[in-house]
């Protein structure tokens, strides 16, 4: 594809609403041109901004007197009519002031279910864009930038051409060996992929530091996509996201020792 056909359809691959195919023509366009990786990362990065912002509303304390403004007006008495009815008109008013605190919780509990839902689609979609990657790497037979089994050899390779070189493990004694590593684009950004195999199985790790340096630890999520399972965790320093045809139990146990020796 050329730039002038990329240029219109960056916003929805950023959004992940493309079909596989033209996010994976998209994917391998970005990877050998600077100026549609850098509108891609731009657009991500807003997208990001406007999600991580923290709006929020607080509803105006005179959002209840308003409330209270469009009820019908009772008609107007005399004074020993007022007198008599005043106790009968409380409850009015409390039930006005009940029906203001109710919108207000229901605006509230609204935004707070957006935010979430947001939260929840943006994890989806760079679920579905990991999957994209893994699928090109294995159609492009494009696994390596660097073939080895050696980390010393593989981690030292990444500096310069990521933000944060990342760490790298071999898991070779626990029939998981680490077999080379390449730079790759996700979410806009470029991030390092390291490349295991599970048998005859690939797995893919990819890993960059978090958007937001205020992002907290997360545990792992597992999520599938296309018959291939991805599993998502980060630390304050480094989120990650480990993608493979291998079944969830494999990859699971692959999660779990890379944790604890990335922990030492």
């Amino acid at each position: 594809m050329r730039c002038e056909e990329i240029d219109p359809l960056l916003d929805a691959y950023v959004d992940g609403e493309l079909d596989l195919v033209h996010a994976l023509a998209i994917d391998q366009h970005l990877t050998t041109c600077a100026q549609c990786a850098a509108r891609s990362a731009r657009i991500a990065a807003v997208r990001a901004a406007v999600g991580s912002a923290g709006l929020h509303f607080a509803a105006p304390p005179q959002l209840a007197e308003r409330i209270g403004l469009l009820a019908p007006a009772a008609p107007r008495r005399s004074s020993s009519q007022t007198s008599i009815q005043s106790s009968s008109l409380r409850p009015f008013a409390w039930q006005s002031w009940a029906a203001a605190a109710a919108l207000v919780a229901a605006v509230l509990l609204g935004w707070g279910l957006m935010r979430w839902q947001a939260s929840a689609a943006g994890q989806d979609r760079v679920a579905q864009e990991v999957v994209s990657n893994h699928i090109r790497s294995l159609l492009a037979e494009h696994l390596f930038d660097v073939a080895s089994t050696d980390q010393h050899t593989v981690k030292p390779w990444f500096a310069g051409r990521v933000d944060c070189p990342p760490v790298v493990e071999d898991f070779k004694d626990q029939g998981m060996p680490l077999v080379g590593g390449r730079v790759d684009v996700l979410d806009g950004r470029r991030v390092a992929a390291l490349v295991y195999r599970k048998g005859k199985h690939v797995i893919n790790l990819f890993m960059c530091p978090p958007a937001d340096s205020r992002a907290a630890a997360e545990q792992p999520r597992t999520t599938t996509y296309k018959g291939f399972n991805v599993v998502s965790w980060a630390s304050p320093e480094m989120s990650y996201w480990a993608v493979s045809d291998a079944n969830e139990a494999a990859l699971q146990e692959f999660v779990t020792l890379w944790q604890a020796r990335a922990a030492r």
